[in-house]
């Protein structure tokens, strides 16, 4: 697959551009272990969005319980409308993330390994993701 290679765009102003990271130098193969995102029931926005675009690139393993799926959907509290003829406003969300599979972010990121329930608290959830990771390694 075809991509921009480390440095090979000098003018930092069209890189940033293209891709805004290319802002900032890297050096690649520093880690190329496998690499795990531990999400749950309070991982939203841009976390989410961070964790789907590694899974739905297969450059991490998506490891947790489902997301809570705030994914883009209410930028700045999303967009009210006002309906004067009948006296109401709607609150309408004014962004959406459709994932590869024609999912919608809003519906949260479900992990490729799920580890715990809602009902697991504090010690609990530690043991299970330890082993979990401990298997997958």
């Amino acid at each position: 697959m075809d991509y921009v290679a480390p440095g090979e765009l000098e003018d930092a102003e069209l890189a940033t551009l293209l891709y805004a990271p290319l802002r900032w130098r890297y050096r690649e193969g520093v880690w190329d272990g496998p690499l795990f995102v531990v999400v749950d029931r309070h991982t939203a926005s841009a976390s989410e969005q961070f964790a789907t675009l590694l899974q739905a690139n297969g450059a991490a393993r998506v490891v947790g319980e489902r997301t809570t799926g705030a994914g883009c959907g209410y930028v700045d509290g999303g967009h009210p409308l006002d309906l004067p003829h009948v006296g109401l406003r709607v609150h309408l969300p004014n962004c959406v993330r459709y994932r590869a599979d024609g999912r919608n972010e809003l519906e949260g990121v479900e992990p490729d390994i799920k580890v715990w329930t809602p009902d697991d608290k504090g010690k609990e959830r530690a043991r299970k993701l330890a082993q979990v990771l401990a298997e997958h390694l």
